[in-house]
Formats: structure tokens, sequence, C-alpha cells
């Protein structure tokens, strides 16, 4: 394994790793990034963004200026080809006041990239025969027995088709975050939907009371189809998500630094979450559990470590196995990853490109190829609102996993970082290029 857990805590261009030196000290930490950045998004992101790099530097010496330029406090990425780690590589500081350097075992919040987990776990008891894509929501959730749609006017109407566990898995219920944040009042319960539930069926109680954002099945909308499944999972298994997920998954792949909290004796690793403003980061006041909350969430609250968080990703890649631990079978990653909404809905801002990028189970798939994007048709991937994402590319035989912890700006795509993804991506393909070269 290359570069297998350095980490580098510096901030300016003595710091940076070859592409970036050369780069740094020709216009600066900042323009360099826009420099690279240009070339990342450029007609031909492989070979233009990075020089001569391999994979490992090229992703240390992104980092590296990501922290130089002040756009991320530090970050880690992690890299797996031909069932071989290629490379661990950290950068930066877990926290701008305590100075603690980026660990390549940093745990962070990974937010929604929770779902392709919840997702996984479901396809398991699909595979146990437990449920079916055709079945009704209902059937598992009586609460959502009555679904009703949000009408032009602000009232609702019955939807005219019920729910479908397809539906639910591929966020086409209509069952939108929006609808809680735009319907902030006592109807509904207001916003924090997650964090005011004193358990998971609690918060499927209030779920069922917001209505829908379309008919099911008619549009993508992102939300809280998730943590219904997380529900669906503690009522068909007879255990809590959080121990579900650890019996399961976490337990069998040696992902010992994930879950739905961060107990005392591993807070020292806890990278801090930032937001980027015009006067440089902020932190925010976003506090992790010590213990697993009431209702763990299944879309959005996990904490984990870039090591661990591979470990799930090339059990994907591998077809449901990792290191001769099988927990899916082939036949049912194959339909994870195989576009999963009907003709004519797209992600729209939530995953991107229009038609190009489509949706399945859990995870996001490429459908059409892009010059701005090195990733292969094939390709599936999710990312978390906290900078943080993945991606497994077939064609490649590559599996990548990017951490820091800077939360979106209001005026960045939903369904992707600008500034870092793809960079990370031109960074990592330029270095295998340049490595196949060699």
């Amino acid at each position: 394994m290359t570069g297998a857990g350095r980490a580098s805590a510096g901030r300016g261009s003595a710091g940076l790793g070859r592409t970036a030196r050369r780069a740094a000290a020709g216009f600066g930490a900042a323009a360099a990034l826009a420099a690279l950045i240009l070339a990342a998004c450029s007609r031909d992101p492989v070979l233009e963004a990075f020089e001569d790099g391999t994979a490992a530097e090229n992703a240390l010496s992104a980092m590296e200026l990501l922290v130089a330029d002040g756009q991320a406090a530090g970050a880690v990425a992690t890299a797996a080809q031909g069932g071989d780690v290629l490379f661990l590589e950290a950068a930066g500081v877990q926290d701008l006041e305590t100075r603690a350097p980026m660990r390549p075992d940093s745990i962070f919040a990974i937010a929604s990239m929770t779902k392709p987990v919840t997702a996984a776990a479901m396809m398991m008891l699909w595979e146990d025969g437990l449920w079916d894509l055709d079945d009704p929501v209902a059937d598992y959730l009586p609460e959502l027995a009555d679904p009703r749609v949000l009408t032009a006017d602000g009232g609702t109407r019955p939807a005219d088709s019920p729910i479908t566990m397809a539906q639910l898995m591929s966020h086409s219920a209509g069952l939108a975050y929006e609808m809680a944040e735009a319907l902030d009042d006592a109807r509904y319960g207001g916003s924090g939907l997650v964090e005011q539930s004193a358990s998971l069926d609690d918060l499927v109680a209030r779920v069922a009371a917001l209505p829908l954002a379309h008919e099911p099945g008619a549009g993508f909308s992102y939300g809280f189809a998730s943590d219904l499944q997380g529900a669906i999972i503690e009522r068909l298994s007879g255990q809590t998500l959080p121990d579900f997920l650890q019996d399961r998954i976490f337990g069998p792949l040696g992902m010992a630094d994930t879950g739905f909290a961060v107990p005392a004796d591993k807070r020292g690793r806890l990278a801090a979450i930032y937001e980027r403003t015009e006067a440089g980061l902020r932190k925010r006041p976003i506090a992790a559990p010590e213990s697993p909350p009431a209702a763990p969430s299944g879309g959005a609250g996990l904490y984990s470590t870039a090591p661990d968080y591979l470990k799930f990703a090339r059990m994907l890649a591998g077809g449901g196995a990792l290191d001769g631990v099988r927990l899916l079978q082939p036949e049912t990653v194959a339909l994870m990853r195989a576009p999963a909404l009907d003709e004519g809905v797209n992600g729209g801002g939530y995953i991107g490109e229009g038609s190009r990028v489509g949706y399945g189970l859990g995870v996001a798939v490429i459908r059409e190829p892009s010059r701005r994007d090195p990733r292969a048709v094939g390709t599936f991937y999710w990312e978390g609102t906290y900078s943080t994402y993945f991606w497994i590319d077939p064609e490649s035989d590559l599996t990548a996993v990017a951490l820091t912890q800077i939360k979106r700006r209001p005026d960045e795509p939903q369904w992707e970082h600008p500034d870092t993804s793809p960079l990370m991506r031109a960074a990592i393909y330029s270095g295998l290029a340049a490595e196949s070269r060699d």
C-alpha cells in the first residue's frame, strides 16, 4: 500500500506534495487551487488537472491545496484497486483550535453516506425473503397506509396509489426533507423531525403526518426514506438499527470505528465540522453523541473513518463480499446499482445532470459519459452534506473514499461539492493514468 497512514499538517507550500508545490510556487495556494479546479472541470480532467504524480501523491496534493487555501481544515482520502489498497493519506488538522493533526483514522460525521449502508442492510433482509420491491410500504409501516399529496394551494389530497417499497428504496415516494422544513408549523411538528423523535416508531408517525411532495413514483424527492428504512429494519429484524448494523455489517467487515455515536475513548480522533464564510472557516456547533440517539438516523446518523468506509465500499465493489466475508449476493448488488427511477424521472439538483445520472436502490448511478468526469458509465456513488463522498468505478476496478468536514454553501449544487469532488476525482484518475504509462 503506497503512502499508508501518512499524515500532513502543513498549511503552506512547504507542506505540499510535488504537484501542488509546483503550482503554488508559481501562483500561490489560492490561485493554484483555482487553476487545478478549472482543469479538473475542463474537457479532459484526467490529463490536465495534474501532471505526473501517482494517485497517492496527487490525492495528497489536492487535500493540501484545499487546506492551504483555507477551504478545509483537513481531509483524509483512500482508494483501492484490484483488491489492493492503493493509498491512505491525511492532510491538515482535525480542529483549527486544538491543531490536532488529521489522522488516517480520524472520525467523521458522514451524514448521507449513511444511506447506502442502510440500503445494504435492507437488501440483506430482502435476500432473507422478508420483503419485496412491489410490496406496499404500509405492509411494514401501517402509519403510511393513507398517504396524502401536497396541493398547489397548500392543502392536501389522497394519493392516487400507495407507496411501494421500490419507491421507498429509490427516493421516489415523495417523502421529501423539504416538507418538514417548508411546513414548519404545529400540524407537522416542524423541522428537525429526527432529532425530536423519541424512537424510530415515533419518527415514522411524524413523517406519516407529512404530505408527499408528489404522487408516489412521479419524482425524485430526497428525504426521509432511509430513516423509514431504518424503522423497517428494526421491525423486521427485532433488533435496534445500531445493533443490526453492528451484527450484520460493521462487525463482519471489521469496521471498528463506525456507528451512531463516538464514545469518550475515541473523541480525540473526531474531526470538527466547519462552514465557509467570507471571513474564513467557522466551526459549526454540532456535537457528536457519546451513545446512540433514541431515533438513530438511517439517513444521516453514522460516524466513520476513511479506512472503515472503504471496507464497506469494497464489499459493494466485490459484489457483496470482502476478504472472504460475504454480506450480499452479486445479483443483489447489481440490483442496487441498476437505475430504479421511472422513465422521465431524474434526480434534478440532488444527483446532477438530468438523465446522465440515475438513482438505484441507495446509490446514484452514472448512466452517460461526460468529459468533465473521468468516472465510467456504471460508476455508483454517494456523498454526505459535510463534504464526504465515495465512488465505485467497476470499469477501472477503482473504489475511493474522500472525507472532510465542510458544510455545503447555500450556492453549491446539492449533488456535489465543486471545489473538492471533481478535484479529487481528477487527482486520483490522473495519477492512475501516469502510473500506467510508467
